[in-house]
C-alpha cells in the first residue's frame, strides 16, 4: 500500500512539500515562540519583582523621613528650652523664658509640622517617667491640641521604655499595629506605625521621648497600588507572619484582634520560612510566581521587619506569554496552512501541467505514430512511384527524339506557309487598292446624287408653282363666268366680251389641266430622285465596308505572315527546347534514381522513428501512470 503511494509523483512531492515548509516553519515557530514567551515571562517575572521593589523602596523613603523629621524636631529650641526650663523650676533664667512659652512654643512647631505632612496622628512630647508633656492629634485635616487633663502617662508603653533605652540620635520605630487609647483598640481601626527618639540635657541625662504617630494607612496605600495595578494580589506582613494587609480585610490584624489569621494557615511552612527569611526574592510555584520584599524601619535591628508580598497566578502573569503563544501558533498554523495551500495548489497546476504535457506526448506520439505509418505507406508508394516515373521518363526521352524530328517537319511547313502568307498579302493589297478606287467612283456618283437630292426642293418648288397657277385659273375661271354673266346682262353689247369670256375660259381650264398633270408628274420624279440617292448612298457605304474588309483581311494577312514567322521561330525553338529537354530528361532520370535510393533510405530512417516513438509513446504513458 505505501509502495504504492509513493510511486505517484504528485505524493512524493506532496510529500516533500509538506516536510520542506513544516518542518522549517515549525522549528522556527517554536524557537520564536520559546524565545519570546521565556523573554516575556521574564519581563512578567521582573515587572512582579520590581513593582514589590519599588512599593518597598516608598515605604522605606516614607520611614526615614519620617526619622529625619523626629530628629530635627528633638533639636528645636522649645523642646531644650523647656528641658532647662524644668531643670530650673520652670524658669530660663539666662532668656528669661518660662516652661509654658517653651510648651506653647512646641506645640506651634509640632503644628506646623503636622500641616505640612498630613499624615502624622500625633506628635508627643513625653517626659522621663512617662507623662504626655506636648501632644498634639491630627485625622488628616484638622489639628487638635490635646489639653493637659487628657494627657496621659506612657511608662507602661513598650515604645516608651524601649526608646528610653537608646543612645542619643538613634530611632525607635514600633511594630506596624493598630492604634489604642487608654489601652483598647481605637474604633474605627487606625494602623498606626511609631517613631521615637530619646531627649537628652546639656548633661546628657534623659529626659524623656520624642514620638510620632504616623498613620499607617499612607504606608498601606503604597501596597493597594500594586493591587490597583491588576499584577495579582499584594500583601503585607510583620516579621511573625501577621497580615497588616490584605485584600481581604478579615485577615488583617490577627495578633491584635486575637485571631488565628497568619501566613502559617493559608502557606506552606517552606514557603512560609523563604518569604519571612528577611531576603529579597521570589517563588515559582506550579501555579502561581509569588515576590517578596523586606523592610526593615530599623538599621540595626534584623529581628523587627515588613515583608511586602505579591502572588500573581501564572494564567494572569503570563496572560500575554500565553496570548503571544497562541497568537504565534495561529499565525503558524495559518501560516503553515497556507504556505501549505499555495503550495498544494501550485503542485496541482504542476501536476495538471505534467499530466496535460504528457497527454500531449502521449497524444503527440500517437499521432507521429500514425503520421509515420501514413508517411511509411507514402515513402512506399513514392517509392513506387519513382521507379514507374524512371521508366516513365526513359520512354519519354525516346518519344522527345520522334518529337524532335517532327517538330523539324513543321517548322518546314511553316516555312511553307510563312511563303503562302505573304503571297495573299500581296493579293490583299491589290484588292485593296481597286476597293480605294471603286470607293472613289461612288463618291463622285454620291456627290452627283446629292446635287440631283439639291435640285428635289426646286422641283417642290415648281409644284408650288403649278399649284398658283392652277389656283390662277379657278380664279380666271370665275372672272370669266361672272364676265360671261355680265355679257348676258349686257345684252348684244356684251356678245364679243362673252366669246372672249368663253375663250378665257377655255384657256383657264386647260392651264389647271396642265398644272394638274405637272402636279402628278412631280412626286414620281421626286421618288425616283430619292431613290437613286438611296441606292447611291448604300452602294457607298457597301463600298466603305469592302474597302474596310479589305483592310481588315490586309492587317489578316500581316497578322498571319506575322504568325507565321513566330510559328517558324516558335517551331525552330521549340525543336531546341525538344532537344534540351530530352538530356534534361535523361538528367532527371539519373536524379530519380537518386531519389529512389533516398526513399529506400528514408523508409529505413521513418522505421527507425516509428520505434522511438513508439517507445516516448511508452514513457508517456509511464509517466501518465506515476503523476
Amino acid at each position: 500500500m505505501i509502495h504504492k503511494f509513493f510511486q505517484k509523483i504528485q505524493n512524493r512531492l506532496m510529500l516533500l512539500l509538506i516536510l520542506s515548509t513544516l518542518m522549517p516553519v515549525s522549528l522556527i515557530g517554536w524557537y520564536g515562540i520559546s524565545s519570546s514567551a521565556a523573554a516575556l515571562k521574564t519581563l512578567a517575572l521582573t515587572n512582579l519583582a520590581e513593582s514589590v521593589a519599588s512599593s518597598g523602596e516608598k515605604i522605606v523613603n516614607n520611614l526615614d523621613n519620617i526619622s529625619y523629621d523626629v530628629l530635627f524636631l528633638r533639636k528645636t529650641p522649645p523642646i531644650q528650652g523647656m528641658i532647662i526650663d524644668r531643670d530650673r523650676n520652670g524658669i530660663d533664667k539666662k532668656t528669661n523664658s518660662i516652661y509654658q512659652d517653651s510648651i506653647a512654643r512646641m506645640q506651634i512647631i509640632f503644628s506646623a509640622m503636622m500641616e505640612v505632612k498630613p499624615y502624622y496622628m500625633q506628635l508627643r512630647y513625653i517626659d522621663e517617667k512617662g507623662n504626655e508633656i506636648v501632644r498634639l492629634d491630627s485625622d488628616g485635616k484638622n489639628i487638635k491640641v490635646i489639653p493637659n487633663s487628657q494627657l496621659q502617662n506612657q511608662a507602661n508603653r513598650d515604645y516608651f521604655y524601649l526608646t528610653m533605652k537608646l543612645k542619643p540620635g538613634e530611632i525607635y520605630v514600633s511594630q506596624f499595629n493598630l492604634n489604642q487609647e487608654r489601652g483598647k483598640i481605637e474604633i474605627p481601626y487606625k494602623p498606626t506605625i511609631r517613631h521615637a527618639t530619646p531627649i537628652f540635657n546639656i548633661k546628657g541625662e534623659r529626659k524623656g521621648i520624642l514620638i510620632v504617630n504616623s498613620f499607617g494607612s499612607n504606608l498601606i496605600n503604597i501596597v493597594k497600588e500594586i493591587n490597583d495595578e491588576k499584577l495579582g494580589e499584594a500583601f503585607m506582613l510583620n516579621q511573625d507572619g501577621n497580615y497588616i494587609y490584605h485584600p481581604n480585610s478579615t485577615k488583617e490584624w490577627g495578633s491584635d484582634k486575637k485571631t488565628d489569621e497568619n501566613i502559617n494557615k493559608y502557606y506552606s511552612a517552606e514557603i512560609v520560612t523563604q518569604i519571612l527569611s528577611g531576603g529579597i526574592g521570589k517563588i515559582d510555584l506550579s501555579d502561581r510566581v509569588i515576590s517578596y520584599y523586606t523592610i526593615f524601619p530599623r538599621k540595626n535591628n534584623n529581628k523587627m521587619f515588613f515583608v511586602i508580598v505579591n502572588q500573581a497566578p501564572k494564567t494572569l502573569l503570563f496572560d500575554s506569554v500565553f496570548i503571544l503563544q497562541k497568537i504565534a501558533a495561529i499565525i503558524t498554523i495559518l501560516s503553515l496552512s497556507t504556505v501549505l495551500i499555495l503550495g498544494l495548489f501550485v503542485l496541482q497546476q504542476l501536476i495538471k501541467l505534467i499530466r496535460g504535457l504528457s497527454y500531449q506526448i502521449s497524444s503527440f506520439s500517437m499521432q507521429i505514430l500514425s503520421n509515420m505509418n501514413q508517411q511509411e505507406q507514402v515513402v512506399y508508394q513514392q517509392f513506387i512511384s519513382v521507379n514507374e516515373t524512371t521508366a516513365t521518363l526513359e520512354n519519354l526521352g525516346i518519344s522527345s527524339g520522334h518529337t524532335a524530328e517532327q517538330a523539324e517537319a513543321v517548322a518546314a511547313a511553316a516555312r511553307q506557309a510563312l511563303m503562302l502568307a505573304q503571297e495573299g498579302t500581296q493579293m490583299v493589297e491589290q484588292t485593296l487598292n481597286q476597293m480605294l478606287s471603286l470607293r472613289e467612283a461612288v463618291a463622285a456618283i454620291s456627290q452627283q446624287n446629292q446635287r440631283l437630292g439639291d435640285s428635289t426642293s426646286q422641283i417642290g418648288n415648281i409644284s408650288v408653282l403649278a399649284n398658283l397657277v392652277s389656283d390662277l385659273a379657278s380664279q380666271t375661271n370665275m372672272l370669266a363666268l361672272n364676265a360671261a354673266v355680265e355679257a348676258v346682262r349686257a345684252g348684244e353689247y356684251g356678245k364679243g366680251f362673252a366669246v372672249v369670256a368663253r375663250e378665257i375660259r377655255k384657256l383657264a381650264d386647260e392651264s389647271q389641266q396642265a398644272a394638274q398633270k405637272i402636279n402628278d408628274m412631280i412626286p414620281e420624279i421626286k421618288g425616283a430622285i430619292d431613290s437613286t440617292v438611296k441606292a447611291t448612298e448604300k452602294s457607298r457605304k457597301t463600298v466603305a465596308a469592302g474597302v474596310k474588309t479589305a483592310q481588315d483581311t490586309a492587317e489578316a494577312f500581316t497578322g498571319v505572315r506575322e504568325a507565321c514567322n513566330l510559328v517558324f521561330a516558335s517551331n525552330q525553338q521549340i525543336s531546341l527546347n525538344i532537344k534540351q529537354q530530352a538530356i534534361a530528361i535523361g538528367q532527371v532520370a539519373d536524379e530519380m534514381n537518386s531519389l529512389n535510393r533516398t526513399a529506400s533510405l528514408t523508409i529505413s530512417g521513418i522505421t527507425q522513428v516509428k520505434v522511438g516513438t513508439q517507445k516516448l509513446n511508452e514513457a508517456a504513458l509511464n509517466l501518465k501512470s506515476i503523476v
